[in-house]
Protein backbone atom coordinates (compact mmCIF):
# COMPACT_ATOMS: atom_id res chain seq x y z
CA UNK A 1 0.00 0.00 0.00
CA UNK A 2 3.02 2.50 0.82
CA UNK A 3 4.39 1.96 -2.61
CA UNK A 4 1.10 2.56 -3.91
CA UNK A 5 0.70 5.88 -2.58
CA UNK A 6 4.07 6.72 -3.48
CA UNK A 7 3.97 6.30 -6.89
CA UNK A 8 0.83 8.67 -6.82
CA UNK A 9 2.93 11.25 -5.09
CA UNK A 10 1.03 10.82 -1.67
CA UNK A 11 3.59 10.58 1.19
CA UNK A 12 2.36 8.42 4.23
CA UNK A 13 4.66 7.80 7.03
CA UNK A 14 5.47 4.17 6.66
CA UNK A 15 4.31 3.00 9.85
CA UNK A 16 0.78 4.47 9.63
CA UNK A 17 -0.14 2.93 6.33
CA UNK A 18 -0.84 -0.25 7.91
CA UNK A 19 -2.77 0.49 10.79
CA UNK A 20 -4.97 3.04 8.12
CA UNK A 21 -5.54 -0.21 5.56
CA UNK A 22 -6.44 -2.55 8.56
CA UNK A 23 -9.37 0.21 9.77
CA UNK A 24 -10.46 0.52 6.04
CA UNK A 25 -11.25 -2.82 5.64
CA UNK A 26 -12.56 -3.53 9.07
CA UNK A 27 -14.82 -0.29 7.73
CA UNK A 28 -16.11 -2.43 5.30
CA UNK A 29 -16.52 -5.37 7.04
CA UNK A 30 -14.32 -7.70 5.07
CA UNK A 31 -13.77 -11.57 6.13
CA UNK A 32 -10.27 -12.76 6.33
CA UNK A 33 -10.98 -14.69 3.63
CA UNK A 34 -11.88 -11.54 1.65
CA UNK A 35 -8.86 -9.39 3.04
CA UNK A 36 -6.15 -11.97 2.06
CA UNK A 37 -7.81 -11.71 -1.81
CA UNK A 38 -7.04 -8.32 -1.69
CA UNK A 39 -8.51 -5.30 -2.58
CA UNK A 40 -10.60 -4.38 -5.71
CA UNK A 41 -9.97 -1.19 -7.83
CA UNK A 42 -13.15 0.51 -6.62
CA UNK A 43 -12.04 -0.78 -2.82
CA UNK A 44 -8.59 0.98 -3.92
CA UNK A 45 -9.73 4.27 -5.35
CA UNK A 46 -12.35 4.83 -2.12
CA UNK A 47 -9.23 3.87 0.26
CA UNK A 48 -6.77 6.79 -1.55
CA UNK A 49 -9.66 9.07 -1.77
CA UNK A 50 -10.30 8.37 2.37
CA UNK A 51 -6.72 8.15 3.31
CA UNK A 52 -6.23 11.84 1.67
CA UNK A 53 -9.38 13.34 3.18
CA UNK A 54 -8.26 12.51 6.63
CA UNK A 55 -4.96 13.04 7.14
CA UNK A 56 -4.55 16.54 8.68
CA UNK A 57 -3.44 18.29 5.34
CA UNK A 58 -4.10 21.93 3.84
CA UNK A 59 -7.11 19.76 1.56
CA UNK A 60 -9.09 18.88 4.26
CA UNK A 61 -9.02 21.56 6.81
CA UNK A 62 -10.39 24.56 5.44
CA UNK A 63 -13.80 22.55 4.39
CA UNK A 64 -13.91 21.16 7.71
CA UNK A 65 -13.48 24.47 9.10
CA UNK A 66 -15.89 26.52 6.72
CA UNK A 67 -18.38 23.61 7.41
CA UNK A 68 -18.61 23.81 11.31
CA UNK A 69 -18.33 27.75 11.06
CA UNK A 70 -21.45 27.71 9.00
CA UNK A 71 -23.62 25.42 10.48
CA UNK A 72 -21.98 25.00 14.08
CA UNK A 73 -19.73 22.25 14.98
CA UNK A 74 -21.97 20.40 17.36
CA UNK A 75 -25.35 18.62 16.90
CA UNK A 76 -27.57 17.61 19.72
CA UNK A 77 -26.13 16.17 22.48
CA UNK A 78 -22.64 17.37 21.79
CA UNK A 79 -22.11 14.94 19.43
CA UNK A 80 -19.61 16.62 16.50
CA UNK A 81 -21.69 17.54 13.06
CA UNK A 82 -21.73 15.32 10.45
CA UNK A 83 -24.09 15.88 8.54
CA UNK A 84 -26.50 19.38 7.91
CA UNK A 85 -30.30 19.26 7.10
CA UNK A 86 -31.45 20.87 3.75
CA UNK A 87 -33.24 23.81 5.86
CA UNK A 88 -30.41 24.73 7.53
CA UNK A 89 -28.22 24.32 4.23
CA UNK A 90 -31.09 26.47 2.47
CA UNK A 91 -31.14 29.71 4.96
CA UNK A 92 -27.44 28.71 6.66
CA UNK A 93 -25.78 28.63 3.05
CA UNK A 94 -27.59 29.44 0.47
CA UNK A 95 -29.71 32.12 1.39
CA UNK A 96 -26.76 34.13 4.42
CA UNK A 97 -23.58 33.05 2.97
CA UNK A 98 -23.87 32.99 -0.78
CA UNK A 99 -26.79 35.60 -0.60
CA UNK A 100 -28.55 33.36 -3.59
CA UNK A 101 -31.79 35.20 -2.81
CA UNK A 102 -33.45 33.04 -5.72
CA UNK A 103 -33.18 29.67 -4.31
CA UNK A 104 -35.78 27.87 -2.75
CA UNK A 105 -36.58 24.70 -1.10
CA UNK A 106 -37.61 22.83 -4.13
CA UNK A 107 -33.50 23.96 -5.56
CA UNK A 108 -32.15 22.25 -1.85
CA UNK A 109 -33.89 18.99 -3.14
CA UNK A 110 -32.49 19.16 -6.41
CA UNK A 111 -29.07 19.61 -5.43
CA UNK A 112 -29.38 17.14 -2.89
CA UNK A 113 -30.39 14.33 -4.75
CA UNK A 114 -27.32 14.93 -6.92
CA UNK A 115 -25.21 14.55 -4.27
CA UNK A 116 -26.96 11.28 -2.76
CA UNK A 117 -26.48 9.87 -6.88
CA UNK A 118 -22.34 10.95 -6.24
CA UNK A 119 -20.22 7.80 -5.68
CA UNK A 120 -18.24 9.75 -2.64
CA UNK A 121 -15.68 8.08 -0.31
CA UNK A 122 -17.37 8.18 2.67
CA UNK A 123 -18.00 4.84 3.83
CA UNK A 124 -17.63 5.69 7.47
CA UNK A 125 -19.88 9.06 7.13
CA UNK A 126 -22.68 7.28 4.51
CA UNK A 127 -26.17 9.83 4.77
CA UNK A 128 -29.54 7.71 3.71
CA UNK A 129 -32.00 10.67 4.95
CA UNK A 130 -32.76 12.26 1.77
CA UNK A 131 -33.36 15.64 3.66
CA UNK A 132 -29.79 15.46 5.11
CA UNK A 133 -25.81 16.04 3.33
CA UNK A 134 -22.80 14.92 4.70
CA UNK A 135 -19.44 16.85 5.07
CA UNK A 136 -18.34 14.98 2.13
CA UNK A 137 -21.24 15.58 0.23
CA UNK A 138 -20.99 19.57 1.10
CA UNK A 139 -17.80 19.50 -0.05
CA UNK A 140 -18.66 17.91 -3.19
CA UNK A 141 -21.24 20.86 -4.03
CA UNK A 142 -18.74 23.74 -3.43
CA UNK A 143 -16.54 22.25 -5.95
CA UNK A 144 -19.14 21.40 -8.76
CA UNK A 145 -20.25 23.59 -11.02
CA UNK A 146 -23.52 24.10 -9.13
CA UNK A 147 -21.64 26.03 -7.35
CA UNK A 148 -19.93 27.73 -9.91
CA UNK A 149 -19.06 31.93 -9.57
CA UNK A 150 -19.33 32.28 -12.76
CA UNK A 151 -23.39 33.21 -13.66
CA UNK A 152 -24.46 30.10 -16.17
CA UNK A 153 -26.79 32.50 -18.06
CA UNK A 154 -23.95 34.20 -18.85
CA UNK A 155 -22.58 31.07 -21.01
CA UNK A 156 -25.21 31.82 -23.26
CA UNK A 157 -23.77 35.46 -24.19
CA UNK A 158 -20.59 33.64 -26.00
CA UNK A 159 -21.73 31.57 -28.48
CA UNK A 160 -19.31 28.99 -30.46
CA UNK A 161 -19.86 31.53 -33.75
CA UNK A 162 -17.71 34.27 -31.47
CA UNK A 163 -14.78 31.95 -30.75
CA UNK A 164 -13.51 32.98 -34.00
CA UNK A 165 -11.28 35.27 -33.53
CA UNK A 166 -7.02 35.22 -32.87
CA UNK A 167 -7.06 33.60 -29.37
CA UNK A 168 -4.81 36.89 -28.31
CA UNK A 169 -7.94 38.55 -28.24
CA UNK A 170 -9.53 36.77 -25.16
CA UNK A 171 -9.24 36.33 -21.45
CA UNK A 172 -8.09 33.16 -20.67
CA UNK A 173 -8.88 31.52 -17.52
CA UNK A 174 -5.80 30.94 -16.01
CA UNK A 175 -3.44 28.85 -13.36
CA UNK A 176 -0.17 29.85 -11.34
CA UNK A 177 2.43 27.02 -10.06
CA UNK A 178 -0.40 24.69 -11.20
CA UNK A 179 1.42 21.87 -9.81
CA UNK A 180 1.53 22.40 -6.12
CA UNK A 181 -0.72 21.63 -3.14
CA UNK A 182 0.08 23.80 -0.87
CA UNK A 183 2.43 26.91 -0.54
CA UNK A 184 5.67 27.45 -2.93
CA UNK A 185 8.48 26.47 -0.66
CA UNK A 186 7.71 23.11 1.22
CA UNK A 187 4.61 21.62 -0.26
CA UNK A 188 3.89 18.60 -1.63
CA UNK A 189 3.52 18.67 -6.35
CA UNK A 190 1.19 16.80 -7.87
CA UNK A 191 -0.23 15.56 -11.36
CA UNK A 192 -3.75 15.19 -10.07
CA UNK A 193 -3.58 19.51 -9.53
CA UNK A 194 -3.58 19.43 -13.73
CA UNK A 195 -6.89 17.33 -13.52
CA UNK A 196 -8.69 19.14 -11.30
CA UNK A 197 -7.23 23.03 -12.90
CA UNK A 198 -8.99 21.56 -16.20
CA UNK A 199 -12.18 20.67 -14.72
CA UNK A 200 -12.62 23.53 -13.03
CA UNK A 201 -11.99 25.16 -16.33
CA UNK A 202 -8.89 26.61 -16.55
CA UNK A 203 -7.01 26.64 -19.72
CA UNK A 204 -3.41 28.17 -19.60
CA UNK A 205 -1.57 26.01 -17.38
CA UNK A 206 1.64 26.46 -16.02
CA UNK A 207 4.73 24.05 -15.77
CA UNK A 208 8.41 24.94 -14.16
CA UNK A 209 10.74 22.40 -15.71
CA UNK A 210 13.77 21.39 -14.63
CA UNK A 211 16.20 19.07 -15.25
CA UNK A 212 16.32 15.72 -13.75
CA UNK A 213 17.82 12.61 -13.37
CA UNK A 214 18.19 9.71 -15.72
CA UNK A 215 16.81 6.36 -16.42
CA UNK A 216 18.43 3.23 -16.51
CA UNK A 217 19.07 3.41 -20.21
CA UNK A 218 20.62 7.38 -19.78
CA UNK A 219 17.48 9.18 -20.94
CA UNK A 220 16.58 12.28 -19.63
CA UNK A 221 13.97 12.88 -17.22
CA UNK A 222 12.58 16.59 -17.19
CA UNK A 223 10.71 17.19 -13.60
CA UNK A 224 8.61 19.65 -12.69
CA UNK A 225 8.50 21.63 -9.20
CA UNK A 226 9.14 24.87 -8.13
CA UNK A 227 12.84 25.24 -8.42
CA UNK A 228 15.53 25.91 -4.99
CA UNK A 229 12.48 25.19 -3.04
CA UNK A 230 11.78 22.21 -0.90
CA UNK A 231 8.53 21.43 -2.96
CA UNK A 232 8.51 17.93 -4.23
CA UNK A 233 9.27 16.91 -7.61
CA UNK A 234 6.87 15.22 -10.28
CA UNK A 235 7.63 13.47 -13.59
CA UNK A 236 7.05 16.00 -16.99
CA UNK A 237 6.19 13.08 -18.57
CA UNK A 238 3.00 12.03 -16.14
CA UNK A 239 1.75 15.78 -16.48
CA UNK A 240 1.49 15.04 -20.35
CA UNK A 241 0.19 12.08 -20.12
CA UNK A 242 -2.73 13.34 -17.42
CA UNK A 243 -3.61 15.69 -20.73
CA UNK A 244 -4.32 13.17 -23.06
CA UNK A 245 -6.42 11.84 -20.93
CA UNK A 246 -8.69 14.62 -20.17
CA UNK A 247 -8.58 14.62 -24.28
CA UNK A 248 -9.81 11.46 -24.81
CA UNK A 249 -12.38 12.59 -22.52
CA UNK A 250 -13.01 15.81 -23.40
CA UNK A 251 -12.17 16.12 -27.29
CA UNK A 252 -13.51 19.14 -28.24
CA UNK A 253 -12.50 21.36 -25.58
CA UNK A 254 -11.03 24.64 -26.50
CA UNK A 255 -6.84 25.03 -26.66
CA UNK A 256 -5.34 24.00 -23.56
CA UNK A 257 -2.08 26.13 -23.25
CA UNK A 258 0.64 25.17 -21.52
CA UNK A 259 2.83 27.99 -19.99
CA UNK A 260 6.51 26.24 -19.89
CA UNK A 261 8.73 28.01 -17.31
CA UNK A 262 11.72 25.96 -18.78
CA UNK A 263 15.22 25.46 -17.32
CA UNK A 264 16.45 22.96 -18.47
CA UNK A 265 19.53 22.26 -20.58
CA UNK A 266 19.60 21.20 -24.41
CA UNK A 267 19.13 17.33 -23.68
CA UNK A 268 16.55 17.46 -21.35
CA UNK A 269 14.54 20.06 -23.36
CA UNK A 270 15.34 17.60 -26.24
CA UNK A 271 13.41 14.72 -23.95
CA UNK A 272 10.72 17.06 -23.31
CA UNK A 273 10.11 17.43 -27.34
CA UNK A 274 9.93 13.67 -27.27
CA UNK A 275 7.65 13.05 -24.56
CA UNK A 276 4.89 15.57 -25.96
CA UNK A 277 5.21 14.30 -29.20
CA UNK A 278 4.75 10.67 -28.81
CA UNK A 279 1.91 11.50 -25.86
CA UNK A 280 0.26 14.06 -27.19
CA UNK A 281 0.80 13.25 -31.02
CA UNK A 282 -2.37 15.04 -33.31
CA UNK A 283 -3.16 16.94 -29.99
CA UNK A 284 -0.14 18.70 -30.16
CA UNK A 285 -0.66 22.29 -32.34
CA UNK A 286 2.52 22.32 -34.08
CA UNK A 287 2.92 25.65 -36.35
CA UNK A 288 4.92 26.14 -39.22
CA UNK A 289 7.06 28.92 -39.55
CA UNK A 290 4.32 31.00 -41.74
CA UNK A 291 1.80 31.12 -39.12
CA UNK A 292 4.23 32.23 -36.46
CA UNK A 293 3.51 35.76 -38.47
CA UNK A 294 0.26 37.65 -38.38
CA UNK A 295 -2.79 37.11 -36.17
CA UNK A 296 -2.82 33.69 -33.66
CA UNK A 297 -5.22 31.29 -34.59
CA UNK A 298 -8.73 31.14 -33.12
CA UNK A 299 -9.90 29.30 -30.22
CA UNK A 300 -12.43 27.36 -32.58
CA UNK A 301 -9.25 26.56 -34.87
CA UNK A 302 -7.20 25.08 -32.26
CA UNK A 303 -10.22 22.68 -30.53
CA UNK A 304 -8.69 19.49 -29.05
CA UNK A 305 -5.42 20.88 -29.24
CA UNK A 306 -2.77 21.18 -26.87
CA UNK A 307 -0.33 24.80 -27.49
CA UNK A 308 3.00 25.29 -25.94
CA UNK A 309 3.90 29.09 -24.80
CA UNK A 310 7.14 30.08 -24.27
CA UNK A 311 10.01 31.78 -25.22
CA UNK A 312 11.78 30.56 -28.42
CA UNK A 313 15.65 30.85 -28.31
CA UNK A 314 17.45 33.15 -30.90
CA UNK A 315 18.14 32.08 -34.39
CA UNK A 316 21.66 29.86 -34.15
CA UNK A 317 21.27 29.78 -30.06
CA UNK A 318 21.53 26.01 -30.23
Amino acid sequence: MGELLNRINFHVKEKSTGAMYQKFVKTLGLTKAQRKQGLSFDQCVTLLHKTKRDMATWQVKPVTQLFYDIFGQFMTKNKIRKKVSATSFLNKFLLTVQGEDNKTMENVMQIFTKLHQLELADVSNHITEKNYISLEQFEAYLLSRDNDIFNPRREQVCKSSEMTKPLSEYWINSSHNTYLTGDQLTSKSSVEMYTKALYRGCRCLELDVWDGARDEFGNPMPVVYHGRTLTSKIMFEDIIKSFDVFLMLNPKTYPIILSLENHCSIPFQQAMATQMKSILGRHLYVPDESSLRGSLPSPAQLRGKVVLKGRRPPTGAI
